[in-house]
């Protein structure tokens, strides 16, 4: 069965960097693709699955897995593409929300924010427990302050959440406003069940980041859709709110039922997976020796309940 994506923002604070030189150095998706394996060493770091120079794919307990398909990377060879080391760079620029809870985060100029709080690193995984959405969360601080809502440009949609990111970013009394939906959320949403996903933790310290440090941050909205195998397939949407009817894709858009847009919805189209990058097949660079060496010594030093067994082809 496909996984289902649910609609989400992504978002990428606006300074240009060494690691930022390319086509595209402000779309969060490029970043995403540009820096991913520097995100994925630093999360392996905190999760201790470095072993020398290699960095392991996590693990679930109990599971059985080939030692063929066991998946992994060089951490020397991901950052020499960066020209090395980038955690004191990453460390002191002002873009990287991500400090606010991990002292040593880098990459962290980029995110993305689901309605639902899941792991944006991990659609398929299990949600967690959420009695209201982002969008209701929002929406009492948003009809208290209606008036400096439109005053501000924001487009009125309903809910009104989704009307905050249908236009760029553009004045510091926007972010202001921002930041203070954010922590309504992230207060209603503590009050409610306790935590506050992670990923909204970031998007409101990134907005205060460019607050406080006068950067720039770019929001762009995206549709639900679905994963299966190797292609994303976005939902129809309406165009300007990107927000999924749930009808039939060759069906006319009739009034939007978030932002009343009337006219032709965007169809369903097939995108690209974010893919597996930097991890591949650890035989493939260590060979089947050294991997069973290295996936031995590691399981006994972690304790791991993992269980890695020879292909039928190696036995």
């Amino acid at each position: 069965m496909p996984d289902r994506t649910p609609g989400f923002l992504a978002w990428s604070l606006q300074r240009q960097c060494e690691l930022r030189e390319f086509d595209g150095w402000d779309d969060p998706l490029q970043i995403e693709r540009a820096l991913r394996p520097v995100r994925a060493i630093r999360k392996a770091q905190l999760e201790s699955r470095i072993d020398g120079d290699i960095c392991i794919q996590p693990f679930s307990e109990l599971e059985c897995i080939q030692i063929t398909d066991v998946m992994g990377f060089r951490v020397s060879e991901a950052l020499e593409f960066y020209g090395g080391d980038v955690s004191e760079s990453c460390n002191a620029c002002p873009a990287n929300a991500f400090l606010s809870t991990d002292p040593g985060a880098m990459a962290g100029c980029y995110g993305f924010v689901t309605e639902n709080g899941i792991d944006p690193d991990d659609w398929s995984g299990s949600s967690p427990i959420m009695k209201k959405n982002i969008s209701e969360l929002a929406q009492p601080f948003l009809d208290q302050h209606s008036l400096e809502r439109s005053a501000l440009g924001f487009f009125e949609t309903e809910p009104s959440w989704y009307g905050l990111w249908m236009k760029p970013i553009g004045s510091h009394k926007e972010l202001m406003f921002l930041r203070l939906v954010l922590e309504s959320v992230l207060e209603c949403q503590h009050q409610l069940v306790g935590f506050v996903p992670l990923c909204w933790q970031y998007f409101h310290q990134a907005i205060s980041n460019a607050i406080e440090n006068d950067l720039k941050i770019r929001v762009d909205a995206y549709p639900s859709g679905e994963v299966f195998e190797n292609n994303w397939f976005v939902d129809s949407h309406c165009p300007r709110c990107k927000i999924s009817d749930g009808k039939s894709e060759g069906s006319p858009l009739k009034n939007c039922i978030v932002c009343g847009y009337d006219g032709t919805k965007e169809p369903r189209r097939k995108r690209f997976v974010r893919g597996k990058r930097p991890y591949w097949e650890i035989v493939r660079f260590l060979g089947s020796e050294q991997t069973r060496e290295l996936l031995s010594r590691y399981k006994t030093e972690r304790g791991l309940t993992t269980e890695f067994v020879e292909s039928e082809d190696d036995s």
